[in-house]
Order: structure tokens, then C-alpha cells, then sequence
């Protein structure tokens, strides 16, 4: 077994980067840290202040490090929530248009279609081979899919699904299911065909 030491925090959300280094979202101190599969430590990106409670990270192109991109949802409470893409300073690249996060609309047709206030709190993330998002949203009880954007297209698994408190995603490249693990007294696993 190996043993990581995470700095000062709580690691929430849990990913392997394209060469094989672990990226861990630190809740407690918003931060993405990067681990060697061995737990040498690669790097610690501090993000902006704005992104309070980071819950999960994807690295969107190649390398553990150096010039890369993350996909990262955030939010825990009253704090605000959102997705939106950072660079390797952690600084927000691109931000969902959500009209109940700190982020702000700059289209009045992605404001239409975003979902309703109050019902918005990203707590995993996977990504297509398209390069679209899926959102699991832990309140709104959907897996929401937006586009690489990140513009809210609609709900790839809704309310009506029987889905309940939606908390970890996973999306399976080769057979195309998604597999949705729920938050609640039942713990279930879900899982969803293309």
C-alpha cells in the first residue's frame, strides 16, 4: 500500500491523468494536488478564491502537470457552486453560465437554459469522447450534460429516472454506460445503457 500525504485537508474527488499521475481535489483548502502512481508529490495548484470547496477534478489534456487544463466542480453548503475549467495556476479558464454561482451569464439564451436556481450542486464529474460534461447533481437528483463549453444542454439521466441524490459518476469509454452511484440510506449503484 502507499501512502499520499495530502496537505492540510480533506481529498474528496479522486482521478487518474492521462499518464497515469492521481489528481486529488482537497476540499478543506481549495486545492488540486498531483501524486506519481509511487505518492511522490508533483505539484499543489491553488485555486482562486472564488472556488470554495473543490469536489472533483479532470485533467483535459496531456501530461500530470506543466501547461495543463482541469475540469473541476466545486461548492459545499452555502458556499457557491459551479463547474468551470482551470489552468495549472488555478486560475477559472472558462465557468459554467449558471445564474445561482458567482459566474455570470454573458448569453441570454444559455441563462434560459440553465437549470433552476437552487437546484444546482455538482458533486462529480466524467467526460464524454466528444469532450461533454457530465454532471452528477446532487441536489436536482439528474446527471446534467453540458458541452465542452460548458453550456447546460439537458439532463442525461432525469428526476424521473428514480435517481436519487446522485454522488459519484463514472462513464465507461468502451461500453458507453454510465454508472451513477447515489447518496442516500440505500447507497445503489446505478447503471445507465447509450
Amino acid at each position: 500500500m502507499v501512502r499520499w500525504p495530502v496537505p492540510n485537508g480533506s481529498p474528496d474527488g479522486v482521478s487518474v491523468c492521462s499518464n497515469g499521475n492521481i489528481l486529488i481535489a482537497v476540499r478543506d483548502t481549495g486545492q488540486l494536488v498531483i501524486f506519481t502512481p509511487t505518492g511522490k508529490l508533483v505539484k499543489q495548484i491553488r485555486l482562486a478564491s472564488e472556488l470554495v470547496n473543490p469536489r472533483h477534478s479532470i485533467q483535459l489534456d496531456g501530461g500530470g502537470g506543466g501547461g495543463s487544463e482541469f475540469l473541476l466542480c466545486h461548492g459545499w453548503g452555502s458556499s457557491a457552486y459551479g463547474i468551470c475549467v482551470v489552468d495549472s495556476d488555478g486560475r477559472v479558464v472558462r465557468s459554467s453560465l449558471s445564474r445561482y454561482s458567482f459566474y455570470t451569464s454573458s448569453s441570454a439564451s444559455s441563462a434560459a437554459s440553465a437549470p433552476a436556481p437552487g437546484s444546482f450542486s455538482p458533486t462529480h464529474l466524467a467526460v464524454d469522447r466528444h469532450g461533454n460534461v457530465l454532471v452528477a447533481e446532487f441536489s436536482g437528483n439528474a446527471v446534467q450534460l453540458y458541452d465542452k463549453r460548458l453550456n447546460y444542454v439537458g439532463d442525461v439521466v432525469a428526476r424521473s429516472a428514480g435517481l436519487k441524490r446522485p454522488f459519484r459518476l463514472h462513464l465507461d469509454a468502451t461500453s458507453g454506460r454510465l454508472y451513477v452511484g447515489e447518496y442516500n440510506g440505500g447507497c445503489r449503484v446505478l447503471i445507465f445503457g447509450r
